[in-house]
């Protein structure tokens, strides 16, 4: 076919005017979170006293990803606005996030925003005193150790001692008429509190369900020798996976049948009460069990389990119940170690300097102050003073003003840069100050820097509390003192000083 040039023009022109209209957009479109957007927000595990440490669930849209924000209020129920951001994070596989900037000893909840509109769900918290954290364990089926191990002398199942129930949503304890003894293992995890950390306190805690036993005292003994949970489920099952009576994993024998313990220390214990119709839980207080692993005195091998009197019942009320291990349904009622140690936490404060004047300069007139600070939460203003008086409060950088030091009195004067974070209501937000001696005149003057050893504590001085509108506050700061002296001769104006 024969085309003229003139036609070839048009259907160009036709052709682009179709794109025009049909292509994509030139950029694309501002992420959003539509419903569905939410991610889940682990509850916390470890709370340090300078803020709790997070986890959620990775953001599977259906918008397109642009940021988390971690949000933080001290009232239940808040709603997330830019007055509760603590932090916003680019990357989307990101999904944990340490806060260390929360006031010690005090309730908060957060939430984390996908996209600055879809919120999570709300997790509440109360953090330990300052310098201490609280570590909560409480793990599911794939992470917990949990067992138990049963032996009758009037059984006669085949290789019924060595029935392993690591799979099992109970733990059995005590004795029943039928002749036949159980006792739990447990184990957890300690390797995130640090070696030699002072434990203060540490607590065990067992759930069960309805029942009638009357078990007596129930003890709790240091395992000495390492053992499998094994997988078989209820009843169990012979099938060499895990520990059992006889055995602590398949083909190793315990050294006394029933499992290896240090049987002449017993670490805790619940005394003799009877069991109720609705369920309960039992607390065991392991302080010292805990302190002997962290200090690396014995191994961590777990817990061995047993009511103090195993004789076997001849009559009912059986001395034999079930606490719930940790393959048992609800998450809330898996066993549970919470322990509270040092770990020398403190919130951390705005960092803030004064840029200008700087020591040993010479100041006179209308005298330019420049101050910086830096935060990882956010800064929300900088007050630059003049012997406690405010000069400008600004909320951007650079943080400047203008002194006129022409209206002061010949003597030495205090420059203050106050930082703050974001201020509100139930929170503490801390508070850094930095001190310039100045000397103002209409005449240069020279700065000379003295040393006061008695406010300085490390890099700044010793913390201590203050309430300023009606909210606490926390003095962080660096003190740094540079007197001025007025006259015309400088010689004159050091010897008057």
């Amino acid at each position: 076919m024969s085309w003229s040039r003139s036609l070839r023009v048009v259907l160009v022109l036709i052709m682009a005017a179709g794109l025009t209209v049909v292509g994509l957009p030139s950029r694309p479109a501002p992420a959003h979170a539509a419903a569905g957007d939410a991610v889940t927000l682990d509850a916390p595990t470890w709370l340090h006293s300078s803020g709790a440490e997070l986890h959620w669930s990775r953001f599977a849209g259906p918008s397109v990803f642009d940021r988390y924000e971690v949000h933080r209020w001290a009232t239940a129920g808040f709603t997330p606005s830019a007055a509760t951001l603590l932090a916003t994070i680019r990357d989307i596989d990101t999904t944990s996030w340490v806060d260390t900037t929360a006031a010690a000893a005090t309730a908060f909840s957060y939430k984390v925003v996908v996209n600055g509109t879809d919120a999570s769900n709300e997790q509440r918290v109360t953090l330990p005193a300052d310098g201490q954290a609280t570590l909560t364990l409480q793990p599911g089926p794939a992470a917990g150790e949990a067992t138990y191990m049963s032996f009758g002398s009037g059984i006669t199942t085949t290789c019924y001692a060595y029935f392993n129930y690591g799979g099992a949503t109970n733990l059995r304890i005590g004795s029943a008429t039928n002749t036949v003894v159980h006792r739990p293992l447990l184990r957890f995890d300690l390797r995130r509190i640090p070696p030699g950390a002072s434990v203060t306190s540490a607590t065990l805690t067992l759930w069960y369900g309805a029942n009638s036993a009357a078990p007596g005292e129930v003890d709790v003994y240091r395992a000495t020798r390492a053992w499998d949970e094994g997988k078989a489920v209820y009843p169990g099952s012979c099938d060499g996976s895990g520990a059992d009576w006889r055995e602590a994993r398949a083909g190793l024998a315990w050294s006394a049948a029933g499992g290896d313990f240090d049987a002449g220390t017993k670490w805790a214990s619940v005394p003799a009460t009877s069991h109720s119709s609705t369920g309960g839980s039992n607390a065991f207080t392991v302080t010292t069990l805990m302190q002997n692993w962290v200090n690396g005195t014995t191994p961590n091998l777990g817990m061995l389990l047993k009511i103090n009197n195993e004789a076997i019942p001849s009559t009912t009320p059986q001395k034999y119940f079930d606490y719930y291990s940790d393959d048992y349904g609800t998450a809330t009622q898996r066993p549970k170690l919470v322990v509270r140690y040092a770990d020398g936490s403190h919130a951390t404060g705005p960092a803030v300097s004064i840029a200008a004047p700087a020591a040993n300069a010479r100041v006179g007139g209308s005298v330019p102050i420049t101050a910086a600070a830096s935060d990882d939460g956010a800064v929300s203003r900088v007050d630059i003073a003049v012997d406690g008086s405010v000069l400008a409060s600004d909320t951007s950088r650079p943080y400047t003003a203008t002194w006129n030091s022409t209206t002061a009195t010949n003597a030495s004067h205090t420059i203050t840069a106050t930082a703050y974070r974001r201020a509100a209501p139930g929170r503490r937000h801390l508070r850094a100050v930095h001190d310039v001696l100045e000397h103002p005149g209409s005449a240069a003057h020279r700065v000379r820097r003295p040393v006061h050893a008695a406010h300085r504590h490390g890099e700044g001085l010793r913390p201590q509390w203050q309430r300023h509108d009606q909210l606490a506050e926390r003095v962080c700061g660096q003190h740094r003192r540079h007197s001025v002296q007025r006259g015309v001769r400088p010689e004159r104006a050091r010897a008057g000083g």
